[in-house]
């Protein structure tokens, strides 16, 4: 990654990396409260904010915040006293703990600056005790709904017919819940904040009071989709994501993103907000494994204490080791006593005679447990003393290591990793040989296939589960379809009467392959499915039954 470049210069129509940022003139606390003893003091409070290079969202906050106190103070600054802060704080007593919160840091913030510029003899807020936000858990949305409502947007092999807006909204979206960032943040990305070399393609994310973070972009699907918008649009240079209606090209504002996102929401009729883009991203990392230090420096927390939520919301990593633990336990109690200092009855019956593993002598089966009366040693050849030594290592080993992985969770690793090669071949990771491109797209959707049947059969897995895995593959069209295409593949000719899905075009170009597929519904109409398409689909229904009954 090479180091960040210079602070660039902007144009006039470019007002800043900040998304919400508004290019229309605020209105000053003197034309909001005309006449009023506070308003000239707020209005030069705001302006050493923004002289400090305070964030805007926040000096718009407080301008706000400082606006409805002024009605309950009005006098001088320098009487300012508890009376009116408790009167104001009554007024909003029925908001949110974390705007009541916000307001009174307004407040407390502006009587300090009074204090420090003489205005003020003492800041009344130390009589204020401070307001307690509860601290909840981050509602991340589920991955199915994710891809529902990218997909309401446009495929992500888009058509030519696509229109620039359209795709970039995809990528916008995407670049959210890939990245983890915040909706503010994407919208205030530049091109040149991206750095696509071949394998190494990194973004800087500019958040929160100026701090800069580099994210991979370890998505080779997205990273493929990334660079055709950028193909598509022409951008050089200068925002990433332009408003289209505004003629003059400025970034993209949050309140244009969260307007068109409850669009696309209401198109997949799926309910999650923006934000949960970033609390899916957290949790799939925290059940994947990853660090709590990696996903605060991924999400930019100045602290891993709010990055550690996400790992109460839940752990899967966590989970499945308490899983193996409990199983070990399990075992180990099922498991006989090895240790006797003398064999059973019926371990002498079964192994009647052994020998000293040092001098070969021979030890009557009563004289098993006692050292040799030759050389002394306890070792033994072959029969039952070896035999208990060797299951007293393997129980130990077996205390040590974790469980194999149960047969669903083998086929489920085919799964992924099938999928991560039809990626590979989209973005242009493979060669140029068409049949091999062909094989590995029907590889996923057999193994996709197969799993229904694993998790059917698999012990391990709890009984209702067991029971509804069938059903709901049934009743997903995406897992539907990919068990067609298995089935076209592999029985098409013991059943003719399934329904034929077959590749119709497979083509490799050097920006990445193309697989399409062809099926004929119930009414004889043909209908075409990318392959890359389905298999995400495929992919999200099934991580979000994985994930929806803990396994």
């Amino acid at each position: 990654m090479p180091p960040a470049p210079a602070p660039r210069d902007q144009p006039a129509s470019f007002p800043g990396y900040q998304a919400t940022a508004d290019t229309r003139g605020e209105q000053s606390a003197c034309d909001a409260l005309p006449d009023h003893p506070l308003a000239p003091h707020i209005d030069d409070f705001l302006a050493d904010l923004a002289n400090a290079n305070r964030p805007r969202n926040t000096i718009r906050a407080y301008r706000g915040d400082l606006t409805g106190f002024a009605a309950h103070h009005n006098d001088q600054i320098a009487a300012l006293t508890a009376t009116p802060v408790r009167a104001f704080l009554a007024e909003i007593a029925g908001q949110a703990p974390s705007t009541r919160k916000r307001k009174r840091a307004a407040v407390a913030s502006f009587c300090r600056w009074a204090v420090r510029h003489e205005l003020l003899a003492a800041s009344p807020m130390h009589r204020i005790d401070t307001i307690e936000v509860p601290r909840t858990l981050p509602r991340p949305a589920a991955a199915a709904d994710v891809a529902a409502v990218l997909g309401a947007i446009c495929s992500r092999r888009p058509r030519k017919d696509v229109p620039v807006d359209v795709l970039r909204d995809r990528v916008l979206f995407e670049t959210a819940y890939v990245c983890g960032a915040r909706a503010s943040e994407v919208c205030g990305m530049y091109v040149e904040d991206l750095d696509l070399r071949l394998d190494d393609e990194h973004a800087r994310v500019h958040g929160k009071g100026g701090t800069v973070r580099t994210v991979l972009l370890d998505d080779h699907g997205y990273v493929a989709l990334l660079r055709l918008y950028l193909a598509r649009s022409g951008y050089t240079s200068g925002p990433l994501f332009r408003a289209s209606i505004n003629g003059c090209g400025g970034p993209l504002s949050y309140d244009a993103a969260h307007s068109r996102w409850r669009k696309y929401c209401a198109a997949a009729s799926v309910g999650i907000g923006i934000h949960q883009l970033r609390h899916a991203h957290a949790t799939e990392l925290i059940n994947n494994g990853v660090s709590i230090e990696v996903v605060r420096r991924r999400l930019g927390h100045a602290s891993t204490e709010t990055t550690q939520v996400y790992a109460l919301l839940a752990d899967k990593a966590a989970d499945a080791e308490i899983r193996a633990a409990r199983r070990r336990q399990d075992s180990s109690a099922r498991r006989p006593d090895l240790k006797s200092d003398a064999p059973s009855e019926r371990q002498r019956e079964e192994f009647p005679m052994m020998s000293c593993a040092s001098c070969g002598q021979a030890i009557p089966p009563a004289e098993s447990h006692l050292p040799c009366p030759h050389c002394g040693s306890v070792d033994r050849n072959v029969e039952m003393a070896d035999y208990v030594a060797a299951e007293d290592e393997i129980a130990e080993l077996d205390a040590q290591l974790p469980p194999a992985p149960a047969s669903w969770q083998q086929m489920w690793a085919e799964v992924r990793h099938h999928l991560d090669i039809v990626r590979d071949w989209y973005s242009g990771g493979h060669g140029m040989n068409v049949t091999e491109l062909c094989a590995a797209s029907l590889a996923f959707f057999v193994s996709c296939y197969h799993l229904t049947d694993h998790i059917e059969k698999d012990p391990a897995v709890p009984q209702p589960v067991r029971s509804q895995v069938r059903p709901y593959v049934n009743n997903n069209s995406s897992l539907k379809l990919a068990a067609d295409i298995a089935n076209t593949h592999k029985h098409s000719e013991r059943n003719p009467g399934l329904r034929t899905c077959s590749i119709t075009e497979a083509k490799i170009r050097s920006t990445g392959a193309v697989v399409t597929f062809t099926w004929t519904d119930a009414q004889g109409g043909s209908h075409h499915e990318d392959c890359l398409d389905l298999a995400e689909r495929a992919m999200s229904a099934w991580s979000a039954f994985v994930h929806s009954h803990n396994l």
